[in-house]
């Protein structure tokens, strides 16, 4: 019977994982996501590797001058456009099935570290957060952080109950990948990993301490060998980098931020992704739930303190997972710049396993009545996935993959076959979408890509070996005069106006149509 009910949990996370790929998959397929900046760049250097057949050692360039993200990633992509034909609807949907499968890794780690109860709770949550599905429909190194943090989660708590020199490899290994999806992302790890050790070592339990920091050492330097490989071939670029910024001399991370305001900045936005891991952007209700479960801590002490004494294992846990939530704090104040909210994906993954531990261990020992939990699971599921369903979890706009083709397509259809140039007015310059969508959309669909295509006349280059590419790889039409059309977003930034931009144009747009997002196509009469 016990067999049977645990089979039944287990189907049941399975049905949760096939569920959420089935909604992003959906989003997904009809183009309802973000196809801008980063993502639309990687599709378009990513041809250097699966076109142009030249390997690379580092990833883009960071926001620290002349330091690179490791590589990674882009090979990772490339694993897309050799199978898949290089559609970005296909690179997101692998990190749909990444991050998905969180669903059911969480499921086993739960069951493994508590039990089935805790391990259900951390695939619901894992299947239900309407954070982790925005993470999941965005293409984007950083959009893995949430996947490869969970396994340095989980190997350094491996390697605390059981300290081995090859628990130490496998996280500080998977500490030191985190360099290739997002650099600052390292601090976190390292600080957890280093408080964890040092704790250890106190207490006795860390044995043979010189083949544990050889172990730990090899972890951590594997994955940055590309990037010392590209460092010998140009003069140690990078290493001169990170002394510039030691010592002051580089301002490239702009925003340094005072100490104690630091404090105060990393704890409200620590704050707000555990919030909105929990209910998306319904902030109060978010406030509320975290406060109660305080309150019931509060109140409920004695028992829970009586509890802790005789199931231990809940307390060390938990004590464990509050430690990995100071070590995102603490590597946050030694970075003294400014805090994307991109540098704080791993902060959902240790928000969902905390809130599921303590829900487990409410309902478990009834701190609560059990109806009041389950209330609240059902109130978590429905006020996630109302938006999930209905749509509105991502709104159409003018940057979205939907709304981008459509434009090339509104474009292709109006020239039927004549020569064109495409200039895209955007608010930021860069024209990385439009750009990749002529070269493997237009070109694939419509047999010939424009003449000319780019932010502005005579001003191609925003894109890698884009000439280079061009006259290699793809066609033009050739008879006629060429037709210009024009791609306007809607304009966000001051410094930039349309009117400034169509300075560089002579003759006057029409408007062919008007897409959703206030994304406009026009042609030059």
């Amino acid at each position: 019977m016990s067999r049977f009910r645990v089979s039944r949990v287990f189907f049941s996370v399975l049905l949760l994982c096939v569920l959420s790929l089935l909604f992003k998959g959906l989003y997904t397929y009809y183009g309802r996501f973000n196809f801008s900046w980063d993502f639309s760049r990687d599709m378009l250097w990513i041809r250097q590797l699966t076109i142009e057949h030249k390997p690379i050692l580092v990833g883009p360039w960071g926001s620290l001058a002349n330091a690179y993200f490791g590589p990674m990633y882009y090979y990772f992509l490339s694993i897309n456009s050799w199978i898949f034909g290089a559609d970005p609807r296909t690179a997101v949907m692998m990190v749909c099935v990444f991050l998905s499968s969180l669903v059911v890794i969480g499921y086993w780690f739960g069951k493994k570290t508590i039990d089935v109860s805790a391990g259900f709770l951390y695939a619901l949550f894992f299947a239900i957060s309407s954070e982790m599905y925005v993470l999941s429909l965005y293409s984007f190194s950083q959009q893995l952080v949430p996947f490869f943090y969970f396994l340095v989660f989980m190997s350094l708590w491996f390697f605390y109950k059981t300290p081995k020199p090859l628990f130490l490899f496998l996280t500080c290994f998977c500490a030191s990948l985190l360099f290739h999806l997002e650099p600052t992302n390292i601090l976190p790890a390292y600080v957890a990993i280093a408080g964890v050790c040092l704790f250890l070592l106190v207490k006795g339990k860390l044995k043979n301490v010189v083949l544990m920091i050889i172990t730990g050492v090899c972890g951590v330097t594997i994955p940055y060998v590309t990037n010392v490989l590209f460092d010998l071939r140009h003069h140690w670029v990078q290493v001169k980098a990170f002394i510039s910024l030691a010592n002051g001399t580089d301002e490239s991370l702009v925003g340094k931020i005072a100490f104690v305001p630091r404090i105060s900045d990393r704890f409200t936005h620590i704050g707000m992704v555990m919030v909105q891991t929990l209910v998306g952007d319904q902030t109060q209700v978010g406030i509320i739930l975290m406060l109660g479960v305080i309150l019931i801590c509060i109140f409920r002490w004695k028992t829970i303190w009586k509890r802790l004494q005789e199931h231990h294992e809940y307390g060390e846990y938990v004590l464990f997972l509050v430690w990995n939530i100071g070590a995102v704090f603490i590597g946050f104040i030694i970075f003294s710049r400014l805090l994307k909210d991109f540098y704080l994906y791993m902060v959902p993954v240790l928000t969902i396993l905390l809130f599921g531990t303590l829900i487990s261990f409410f309902w478990k020992f009834r701190i609560v009545p059990r109806f009041l939990i389950g209330v609240v699971i059902l109130f978590l599921v429905w006020i996630n996935m109302i938006p999930v369903v209905n749509g509105t979890l991502l709104q159409v706009r003018s940057q979205t993959y939907e709304v981008e083709k459509r434009a090339v397509d509104t474009i292709y259809q109006d020239a039927r076959g004549r020569p064109i140039n495409v200039y895209t007015y955007t608010s930021l310059i860069y024209d990385y979408p439009q750009q990749y969508l002529f070269t493997w959309y237009g070109n694939k669909q419509y047999g010939y890509i424009p003449i000319e295509y780019a932010y502005e006349p005579n001003q191609p280059e925003y894109v890698l070996d884009k000439s280079i590419f061009d006259a290699g790889k793809a066609t033009r039409a050739s008879q006629g005069i060429p037709v210009t059309y024009f791609i306007m977003e809607h304009d966000q930034h001051a410094i930039y106006t349309k009117q400034n931009w169509l300075n560089y144009f002579k003759g006057t747009p029409m408007l062919l149509q008007t897409l959703p997002g206030d994304l406009e196509v026009y042609r030059l009469e």
